[in-house]
């Protein structure tokens, strides 16, 4: 949110007293935490409150709930997928094709596609939008330098690129090729495919090496496909932009193929989870599997079952590879976090709140060195891409009247609950870190900053209540100051809307409870459930 709230300090906050720690910096031993200099600030009001965590609980902890009158955070997305290459080892950020040859193999070897892969490619691939230009670049200038985003079919579209051109074999070149070395590796006559060249700074892809390759290719009646990720290392070189087909093409294909003449495709695609599914911005592996499973639905309830369930199962490991894989920085990794807790917030706060994490992450994984951020990163539209995530404008009410802002969130609505799950329970590690920058959130000036740290917590809370209340809850409850106590008493109402377990006993013993902070706390949660889940309410506060 912006406007006049998001410039002020919370109700709770005291006077400034001084500067404090910088980002990633942490008070002197010995020196009052942020929650003990906070200790004469009168409580926010209570209906004040209400509202502000009405007005900010993000769509990931309702969905379709109608606890707070429905969904909260609105916004049309837009899904981007396309066609997979059968045989392909799916990692979530990228595909990769394995060939295996003998261990003597020469450094830098060459090796023939087989035909019957080629066949088999051909018979389930979708062109895309971009697939008639791109053949037409390749037919009149023999080398084609192929660039798009991670597991977008670049590497299927080459292929199929070569294949359409009629020429007698496509030849795989040794993916650790350097752009000096390509022209000496096209010796023989057909298609050619180099997947994935890496380029950086120190080692780019120049016109003067396309010009030598173009040479070589015109000496032995040749073609030349190079797949590149989006980079700006290609001085003097054109590339061409790879846009994948529409999942909803990718499936028709693989059905037309697994199940000739065997019913209505129609039919398949009007089912609710297959509806779901594509509108998710699969990418093209996904797309693919989730068309083998759909190409098996025999119209029993328990094949209808598989199909939700491919799609819940498509997000856990789609977040499993984005934490579990070591070629995503920790940067990126940070920005995924960030954005999974502000799905659908301004896109400038997932930003900006991720380079705190990132100061985070680098003090605990490198506490010898001093953090580093970047000044200056990638473009929002490529961190959007990696994250399979869309912005868009949107208009945002304030009390000056309607501010346009640039919105950002996942295109599946599940992946911010399933990624902070996973970086809770599977990275144990990265805990330190993650509680530092969640207490930082709830000290923020910002309500919906604040409303967000809350909504975090309780997902933590929902997947590992125990540790969760030790790291963050118990003490925002036993803080002398209010404003924690207010934090505490959202993550709890939330907790127990998304179903956390024994958060109602909880509630209801410290009612009771010797110390007046849990008290307080416990009687804040329960008349935020009050209106919501009277039923739970009112027997508790009675």
């Amino acid at each position: 949110m912006t406007g006049p709230e998001a410039a002020q300090p919370p109700h709770d906050a005291p006077p400034a007293a001084g500067p404090g720690p910088g980002p990633g910096q942490r008070p002197a031993p010995g020196a009052p935490g942020p929650e003990e200099e906070r200790t004469e600030e009168l409580p926010q009001e209570a209906r004040a409150a209400q509202r502000e965590l009405f007005a900010h609980t993000p769509g990931f902890i309702l969905g379709d709930s109608a606890a707070f009158g429905g969904s909260l955070v609105g916004g049309a997305q837009h899904g981007v997928s396309g066609g997979r290459v059968d045989g392909d080892v799916y990692l979530g950020g990228r595909t990769e094709h394995h060939y295996h040859g003998p261990a003597d193999a020469a450094a830098h070897a060459t090796g023939e596609i087989p035909r019957a892969f080629l066949e088999t490619l051909a018979a389930v691939f979708a062109d895309g939008p971009a697939f008639a230009d791109a053949l037409r670049r390749l037919r009149e200038e023999r080398i084609l330098v192929l660039s798009g985003a991670h597991a977008t079919g670049r590497y299927a579209a080459a292929l199929m690129l070569l294949h359409r051109l009629g020429v007698p074999a496509v030849h795989a070149l040794d993916p650790e090729t350097t752009p000096g070395a390509l022209a000496g590796r096209l010796t023989r006559p057909g298609g050619h495919v180099l997947r994935d060249l890496p380029l950086s700074r120190n080692r780019p892809l120049r016109d003067t090496h396309l010009y030598a390759a173009r040479e070589q290719l015109e000496k032995c009646d040749g073609h030349l496909v190079v797949t590149v990720e989006n980079s700006p290392h290609l001085p003097g070189v054109t590339p061409c932009a790879w846009t994948p087909p529409g999942a909803e093409d990718v499936v028709r294909a693989h059905l037309a193929r697994r199940r000739p003449g065997g019913g209505d495709p129609e039919r398949l695609l009007a089912l609710p989870p297959v509806a779901e599914f594509l509108a998710a911005g699969r990418h093209p592996a996904e797309a693919a599997a989730f068309a083998e499973a759909l190409a098996a639905y025999d119209g029993s309830e328990q094949a209808l079952a598989r199909l939700t369930d491919f799609g819940q199962a498509a997000v856990e490991k789609q977040c499993r590879d984005w934490l579990g894989d070591p070629a995503t920085g920790l940067r990126d990794k940070a920005f995924l976090i960030s954005l999974a807790v502000f799905d659908q917030a301004p896109y400038v706060l997932a930003a900006e709140l991720a380079d705190l994490l990132y100061v985070h992450f680098q003090e605990l994984q490198h506490p010898e060195q001093p953090p580093e951020i970047p000044v200056f990163g990638p473009a929002a539209a490529d961190r959007l891409a990696f994250a399979r995530a869309v912005g868009e404008v949107r208009g945002e009410a304030t009390e000056w009247g309607t501010v346009t802002q640039f919105t950002a969130g996942f295109l599946e609505e599940r992946t911010p609950r399933v990624l902070l799950t996973e970086v809770w329970t599977r990275h144990p590690s990265a805990r330190p870190a993650l509680v530092e920058w969640i207490r930082g959130l709830a000290r923020d000036g910002r309500p919906l900053v604040r409303t967000r740290a809350a909504a975090a917590t309780a997902l933590l809370a929902a997947a590992d209540l125990p540790s969760t209340m030790a790291h963050l809850v118990d003490p925002w409850a036993t803080s002398r100051a209010y404003g924690p106590r207010v934090t505490a008493a959202n993550t709890l109402t939330l907790a127990q809307l998304l179903g956390a377990p024994v958060v109602l006993r909880l509630l209801t013993q410290w009612c009771s409870d010797g110390h007046g902070g849990r008290r307080w706390t416990a009687i804040r949660a329960f008349g935020l459930l009050a209106p919501l889940r009277p039923d739970l309410a009112a027997p508790a506060l009675a």
